[in-house]
């Protein structure tokens, strides 16, 4: 064989590890990224929803803690817009609600209260318009009352086709997560750390209003080893034990203001109902600890009470949640208002800690 010929052989055989994608290569790899790109927004999409509706079932729940009060006071329920008499009672007693203008669900609509219409002949009911912002449709939300109880039918999505921009999108945002696996997408993002975290300042909210609003003495308990919390409510008169720094001690009982009677005083145990029942972190979120009053480090173990008090008081705490790979979020307890701020990592107390800040946001 010529050496030209064998040159041209050569030039025209090809490296398999060099072999071009088929156009029917192409399309298999193209359908199987766009059904798990279908999976993964849908997915998404379905827990902000889901988050969002069990934020507003819990407003909708102290909405309706407060007019159960207001009746108490007046002896019926208020007609009309009974919602802004619930934040401007018309005798000048203190509001029942929180807040400045109408009560709004997590999709960002005012929640509806109607008088004597609800269903069953109840006294009244509130309506959440859902996540399309229009009412008398699939995914409203409605609570009835005194004993009514919380309703949302579930919405049927409607698939529907995507254009060529619409699946490069996806395909894009597709590459950037293969690296890490679209398994981890929720840690990717912080969206389920951030959703349950989320989930836990609404019920340290609920806490707050239901221990204003009716009299009662309650408490969030923690529970890090099970990433478990609960909300318990007690009609009797809460006493804290809050164990004191050693050094402080040392130094009251030399200056004399230790004696033996304040040592030995008992510590009455008050009986508690459960408001919410144990609520479980999923998805790989964990409760990490907290820092509550008269403690200097992160509790990590057992269980740890937070206490509201119905003068409004609260008792100062800190509380980290972690997804397990490094990122926290925390939540400072502002002890006279009840806000809960949402802090992104692990951040240390300052030395104003169990102090209320200027300016305090609820976390979203």
């Amino acid at each position: 064989m010529k050496p030209g010929h064998l040159k041209q052989r050569l030039a025209r055989t090809r490296n398999p590890l060099e072999k071009g994608m088929t156009l029917l290569e192409i399309m298999i790899v193209i359908a199987i990224l766009g059904l798990l790109a279908s999976v993964v927004v849908v997915a998404v999409m379905n827990q902000f929803e889901n988050s969002k509706v069990q934020t507003t079932k819990l407003k909708m729940g102290t909405i309706k803690t407060a007019l159960n009060q207001y009746k108490v006071n007046h002896g019926e329920y208020p007609a009309g817009d009974g919602l802004k008499k619930l934040l401007n009672p018309p005798d000048g007693m203190k509001p029942y609600l929180k807040g400045k203008g109408a009560p709004k669900d997590d999709f960002g609509n005012p929640i509806i209260y109607k008088a004597n219409t609800g269903s069953g002949g109840a006294p009244f009911e509130l309506v959440s318009k859902g996540s399309d912002g229009q009412i008398g449709t699939e995914d409203d939300i409605k609570i009835t009352g005194p004993e009514g109880h919380h309703h949302v039918r579930e919405r049927v999505r409607h698939s529907k086709g995507i254009t060529l921009i619409e699946l490069l999108v996806v395909l894009a945002v597709l590459v950037m997560l293969m690296g890490v696996g679209i398994a981890g997408l929720d840690r990717i993002s912080g969206t389920a750390l951030r959703t349950q975290t989320n989930q836990l300042s609404a019920a340290i909210r609920h806490a707050y209003n239901r221990s204003v609003a009716e009299g009662l003495f309650v408490r969030l308990v923690l529970s890090p080893e099970t990433d478990q919390y609960r909300v318990e409510a007690s009609s009797e008169r809460v006493f804290i034990d809050i164990e004191e720094d050693a050094q402080d001690a040392e130094d009251k009982e030399k200056k004399g203001r230790i004696d033996a009677e304040e040592e030995e005083k008992p510590v009455r145990k008050a009986r508690f109902e459960a408001l919410i029942p144990n609520v479980a972190m999923t998805r790989g979120i964990e409760i990490y600890g907290a820092i509550t009053s008269g403690r200097e480090d992160v509790i990590t173990s057992g269980e740890i009470a937070i206490h509201f008090f119905p003068s409004g008081f609260v008792q100062p705490a800190i509380i980290y949640t972690t997804d397990g790979d490094g990122d926290y979020f925390t939540l400072r307890v502002n002890p006279m208002t009840g806000h809960v701020k949402r802090l992104p990592g692990r951040v240390e107390p300052d030395r104003g800690f169990g102090q209320p800040d200027r300016v305090e946001d609820e976390g979203r």
